[in-house]
């Protein structure tokens, strides 16, 4: 029963053995000195564990089994933080007929549209550096289909043909413009203080986002 050995915990049932069985005790308070003493990065662990147990009060219970959040959670708190880096968001040429750049088949293409995130990750820094650059990468590979792909194609009309092209031309130089005239960002609602956009620029229109585009010293 994990949550006894970081919170103040109340069993909400019993146990029946239904055979031959050992029970282990384990003092809780001498647990905590130990820890406090040998291993203080203990701490951080159980204000993680404190912040999941607030998270799901309604369904945590003496059965304790989600094993993925406590091993991020671990993970997050005794292994070296994860550091971004862009140049992983670059997809690349696997082999002479694979490439990231080119997804093969219907697999693959679930793989790039899909994403990595799952709620355990948000304890864990390291885990939610891995899905943010998981998921920029194919980022970058929808937007590079989108706009080069070569995938022979039945139209059902010239007219839709025309306007197809039409918007990949604005999509082109949508990113030509974006790319010379830089991307910034503010972490707060109409800010001044903008900070250049550490991301592919592919990221800046996926996953629903919009974008405010401001022209300045031009008068109206």
């Amino acid at each position: 029963c994990e949550p006894a050995l970081w919170l103040r915990w109340l069993h909400l049932g019993w146990a029946v053995a239904k055979g031959h069985a050992e029970v282990v005790t384990l003092d809780v308070l001498l647990f905590q000195r130990t820890l406090q003493d040998s291993l203080p990065q203990a701490a951080k662990y159980a204000k993680l564990f404190l912040a999941y147990a607030n998270r799901h009060r309604d369904s945590l219970d003496d059965v304790f089994n989600d094993v993925s959040h406590l091993r991020w959670m671990a993970q997050d708190t005794f292994e070296p933080p994860l550091k971004f880096d862009i140049a992983q968001c670059v997809p690349h040429k696997l082999s002479n007929v694979r490439s990231e750049w080119q997804p093969a088949d219907r697999r693959a293409w679930n793989k790039v549209w899909s994403s990595v995130f799952r709620e355990a990750q948000l304890c864990n820094r390291s885990a939610m550096i891995a899905t943010l650059t998981a998921d920029m990468k194919n980022d970058v590979v929808m937007v590079y289909q989108t706009i080069f792909s070569n995938v022979p194609f039945a139209w059902a009309s010239e007219e839709e043909r025309i306007s197809h092209r039409l918007k990949i031309g604005f999509l082109k130089r949508f990113f030509i413009t974006l790319a010379v005239c830089s991307v910034k960002f503010s972490q707060h609602d109409n800010s001044e203080a903008v900070r250049p956009w550490p991301y592919p620029l592919a990221s800046t229109i996926c996953h629903g986002g919009r974008m405010l585009l401001r022209l300045q010293g031009i008068r109206w």
